[in-house]
């Protein structure tokens, strides 16, 4: 099924297309004066006004920027998303921004579905962008998932870095978030989530089958950070290295490596997390708009940390059952490096250092400071990232 927009919701909120216009507005006056872009166009008034304003001058910049390219900032129908002229105009600017064209970044959607343990799986449509390299190709393709409430666009900055050293970038958008099938704060079970990452794995390794068939380092990594690293990534792994997780169609292939970045096997016991649990039952704000390419969700609202809470419910039942094959020496096949924070607030690194202690001389663990993890942007959590990934090639050597 896959998910259609109409003309009535092709733009979004208003707090979003206000908002995206204000992010235009910053962009030209520094790097970009394109034609009577400068200065501030949003005057008090009425909101409508304003809203409309911000439409004809976000569709403007777009249709100036799309000639200069000499094609459409996307190949995928505009239907397709969830808002559609937002996300196409979300785009554009990222792209001027870091300096890309659509021919580098470009997406689409692809089916996942299968069973574990022989259980099927409802299929979903996910939405993926692929981030080509900047320089000459190493023909690794590196698998993004996103931790839970967050989407491929959150990680634009990073796959552009490692586009500069030559990686091809594979970033998704899981069920939870963005425009990949499903309901906005849910997830229907942590094996729902390894079921997705190993379909994006699967043709992450189908790219380099076709593109790099013969470079010294080609090959497929996966990044995860949070749900996105232990249900997803992890559990991808290790049920499929186990013959447990079955894709229809062609196999996630086996032995894969994985950089895993705070991955959720269990809370912290810190006061911030009793805090949170707590928050997330005050009975106010039951929706809250965020500018752009966004959950949907401010974070930490009541709303947002009681989505976090639920999730981290649904999926708890099969991470107990994925670190139960971990406990009895079921793992996955490949190398396993971790970043984590000995003081993280709220995800446990104590689970951490077992999952690493599981792996033995196969897997890493990199405790750093909980600043770096804190952003997506941080440059030294990539290079955080980028040293395991590395240490996964020199292993190959």
């Amino acid at each position: 099924m896959s998910l259609k927009s109409n003309p009535s919701t092709a733009w979004g909120s208003r707090l979003e297309v206000t908002s995206l216009a204000r992010s235009l507005e910053e962009l030209c006056a520094r790097k970009f004066p394109v034609g009577g872009s400068g200065g501030s166009f949003l005057p008090v008034g009425k909101a409508r006004a304003e809203y409309e304003r911000a439409r004809s001058r976000l569709s403007t910049f777009r249709v100036e920027c799309e000639s200069q390219w000499g094609q459409a900032v996307t190949g995928v129908e505009l239907s397709r998303f969830r808002h559609g002229e937002l996300f196409a105009s979300d785009k554009v600017i990222a792209l001027k921004r870091l300096a890309r064209t659509p021919a580098e970044v470009t997406e689409g959607f692809l089916t996942a579905s299968g069973s574990v343990d022989g259980y099927r799986i409802e299929p979903r449509d996910l939405f993926w962008q692929r981030f080509r390299p900047a320089v000459k190709a190493l023909g690794h393709v590196l698998v993004v998932s996103p931790p839970f409430g967050m989407t491929g666009r959150d990680y634009y900055e990073s796959a552009q870095g490692f586009n500069g050293l030559g990686y091809d970038v594979l970033l998704m958008d899981h069920q939870w978030a963005g425009h990949s099938e499903g309901k906005r704060g849910h997830l229907d079970s942590g094996f729902g989530v390894a079921r997705d990452v190993a379909a994006m794995a699967e043709f992450a390794h189908r790219i380099v089958e076709r593109e790099y068939p013969d470079l010294d380092a080609a090959g497929v990594t996966l990044l995860g950070k949070n749900l996105g690293a232990s249900a997803g990534v992890l559990g991808a792994l290790t049920l499929n290295d186990l013959g447990r997780l079955r894709l229809d169609g062609r196999p996630m292939p086996r032995g894969l490596n994985a950089v895993l970045v705070s991955p959720w096997l269990g809370a912290g016991k810190s006061w911030q997390n009793g805090a949170r649990k707590l928050a997330s039952r005050i009975p106010i704000v039951n929706q809250l708009a965020v500018p752009g390419e966004s959950p949907g969700v401010i974070l930490d609202s009541p709303r947002d940390l009681r989505s976090r809470f639920r999730a981290m419910e649904r999926a708890m039942p099969d991470i107990t059952r994925l670190a139960n094959l971990i406990t009895q020496g079921e793992r996955s096949e490949g190398r396993i490096y971790v970043i984590h924070s000995r003081t993280h607030p709220y995800i446990d690194p104590v689970r951490s250092a077992w999952l690493v202690s599981r792996y033995a001389e196969r897997g890493t663990l990199r405790m750093v400071d909980h600043r770096y993890l804190e952003s997506r942007h941080s440059k030294s959590l990539n290079r955080f990232v980028l040293e395991g990934i590395e240490s996964f090639l020199q292993a190959l050597s």
